[in-house]
C-alpha cells in the first residue's frame, strides 16, 4: 500500500468514528406537566382541592401539598390494601384483647368490638369505612400483614407506589401523631385507586349498615355513616354526593372527601383543616367541612363545562426541526380530539395549547402521526390540561445536516477540540514525513542522474 493511500485511510476513519462518538451524546428530554386549573374561590377551610374525575382536571387548588395530619381519611388506605390482600371476605378473624386495649383513652371512634368476637373481614370494613372504627383498623391491619408495625411499612410502600410523594403514615388510624402526615393532593391518588374496587366504593356509597349479631353482641348493631351530605334530614345533605370518608383531629381538624355527579360530570372533593363546627344565634350547628365541600361541588357544577377545543386534523403550532429535508419546521396536531374544562361562558378560542417543554428540539427523521410531545391546553395562564401533539407530516433526514450537525457540536466540546488538535498534529506530522521522503526521493533521483551523466 502506497505512503497516500495509507494516509487517505487514516483520515478517513477518524471522520467515521468521530461520527459515531457523537451519538453517544444525549439528543433531547421531553418534559411532562401536571395538569392544574385554579379558579377565584374563598374557602374557610385550610386545605381544598376539588378535581374533575373524568379529565383528571384540578379546578381548586387551595394549599393541596401542604402537610398535614390524615385524620381518620388514613382508612381508605388501610381499606385498599386489605381488599386487595384478603382475597376472601367472609374469612373470619378474632379480635385480639391487647389490640383492643390499645384504645383505651385516646377518646377515639370505635364500632365497639370486644375482645375475642368473631368478624368477618366485610364486616369490618363496613365497621371501618362507615362507623370509623379504630378497634376495626387495628384488627384488620393485624390479621392482613401479621403486626400493626409490618401494615404501616406496608401502608408507606403502597402510597409511594400510587405517586404520594409527600406522605408518611405512622399508624392506621389516623390519631396524630409526629411524623404521621399526608396531604390533599396524595390523598386524591389514594382516594381514586381506591374508587376503582367496587366493594369500596359500595361500602362508601351507603349511609348506614347492619352489623349482625355475634358471638359478643347480643343483637345486631346499626352503623350512621358520618358523613351528613348523604342523609335527606339533615341540613347539609346534597343529593348529588356519595361517600367517602371524614375524619376529625385536633391536628388535622373537620376533614372530608367526597364525590358527587351531576349531569355526567364527575368530581372528588377533599376538604381538610376545615374549622370546627360553630353554633349560630339559632343554635344551629354550622359544619363548615360540609358546606364548603358542597360550594365547590355547585360551583364546579354551575360553572365548568367541557367544550370541543380542536380536532385531530387541527393545526395547534409548529416547532424547530434539525437535519429535515427541505424542511425547517414541523407542524404538529393533536393526537385525539381535544376537549377541556372551561368557564361555560368562555370562549373556545380562548384556549391555547403550547408545547409542555418549550425548547423542545425536534430531529428527522419523522412520520406522520408519531408522537413528537405533550401539550399543555392553557385558560386564562391556567394549565387546564395535557394532551399529545403528533407530527403533522412526513420529514425524511438531509445526510449532509446531519453529519455537519453532529461533527460541530462534537468538536465544539473540550473532547472534540482535543481530538481535533491531535488530528491536525497528525495530518502535520504525517504531511511532513511526505514531504521528507518526497525529498529524499527527489536528491536519490538527482543523484542517479548525475551519476549517469558522468
Amino acid at each position: 500500500m502506497s505512503m497516500k493511500k495509507h494516509i487517505k485511510k487514516i483520515i478517513f476513519s477518524s471522520i467515521i468514528f468521530l461520527i459515531i462518538l457523537s451519538f453517544l451524546f444525549p439528543i433531547f428530554f421531553l418534559l411532562k406537566a401536571n395538569a392544574t386549573y385554579n379558579s377565584q374561590h374563598t374557602f374557610k377551610s385550610e386545605i381544598v382541592y376539588l378535581e374533575n374525575l373524568d379529565q383528571n382536571t384540578v379546578i381548586f387548588d387551595k394549599n393541596a401539598d401542604k402537610k398535614t395530619a390524615p385524620a381518620s381519611l388514613v382508612k381508605i388506605l388501610l381499606a385498599a390494601i386489605v381488599i386487595e390482600n384478603q382475597k376472601d371476605l367472609n374469612k373470619e378473624i378474632t379480635a385480639k384483647k391487647e389490640l383492643i386495649d390499645s384504645l383505651l383513652g385516646t377518646n377515639s371512634s370505635t364500632a365497639g368490638i370486644r375482645a375475642g368476637e368473631v368478624l368477618t373481614v366485610e364486616q369490618l370494613l363496613y365497621s371501618l369505612l362507615i362507623r370509623s372504627g379504630n378497634d376495626a383498623a387495628l384488627i384488620l391491619a393485624d390479621d392482613t400483614a401479621g403486626s400493626i408495625d409490618a401494615f404501616v411499612n406496608e401502608m408507606n410502600k403502597y402510597a409511594k407506589n400510587l405517586g404520594c410523594k409527600n406522605s408518611h403514615f405512622t399508624n392506621v388510624h389516623g390519631l396524630d401523631e409526629d411524623g404521621n402526615y399526608t396531604t390533599a393532593r396524595d390523598m386524591a391518588k389514594i382516594t381514586k385507586h381506591a374508587l376503582n374496587m367496587p366493594e369500596f366504593k359500595k361500602i362508601t356509597s351507603l349511609r348506614s349498615y347492619t352489623l349482625p349479631a355475634t358471638n359478643k353482641r347480643p343483637r345486631e348493631s346499626v352503623f350512621g355513616s358520618t358523613n351528613l351530605m348523604l342523609f335527606p334530614y339533615f341540613k347539609y345533605y346534597y343529593r348529588y354526593a356519595s361517600g367517602v370518608k371524614t375524619g376529625t383531629t385536633t391536628n388535622a381538624g373537620k376533614c372530608l372527601i367526597s364525590t358527587a355527579s351531576k349531569n355526567g360530570y364527575n368530581y372528588l372533593s377533599i376538604v381538610m383543616r376545615a374549622p370546627f363546627d360553630e353554633e349560630n344565634s339559632k343554635n344551629e350547628i354550622n359544619y363548615t367541612v360540609f358546606k364548603e365541600t358542597i360550594d365547590s361541588f355547585e360551583w364546579a357544577f354551575n360553572n365548568i363545562r367541557l367544550k370541543n377545543i380542536a380536532g385531530v386534523n387541527d393545526f395547534i403550532t409548529d416547532v424547530p426541526i434539525r437535519f429535515g429535508r427541505k424542511k425547517d419546521r414541523l407542524r404538529l396536531l393533536p393526537k385525539e380530539e381535544v376537549n377541556a374544562l372551561i368557564p361555560k361562558d368562555a370562549d373556545p378560542s380562548s384556549v391555547i395549547i403550547v408545547p409542555a417543554d418549550p425548547k423542545i428540539e425536534v430531529k428527522a427523521p419523522i412520520k406522520k402521526g408519531q408522537t413528537i410531545c405533550d401539550g399543555k391546553i392553557m385558560y386564562a395562564n391556567n394549565e387546564v390540561s395535557t394532551i399529545e401533539l403528533v407530527a403533522g407530516e412526513s420529514v425524511q433526514v438531509s445526510f449532509f445536516a446531519f453529519v455537519g450537525y453532529y461533527l460541530k457540536k462534537f468538536f465544539s466540546s473540550t473532547l472534540g477540540k482535543i481530538i481535533f488538535v491531535l488530528i491536525l498534529l497528525a495530518i502535520l506530522s504525517i504531511t511532513g514525513l511526505i514531504v521528507l521522503v518526497k525529498r529524499k526521493k527527489e536528491a536519490e533521483t538527482i543523484k542517479i542522474v548525475r551519476i549517469n551523466r558522468k
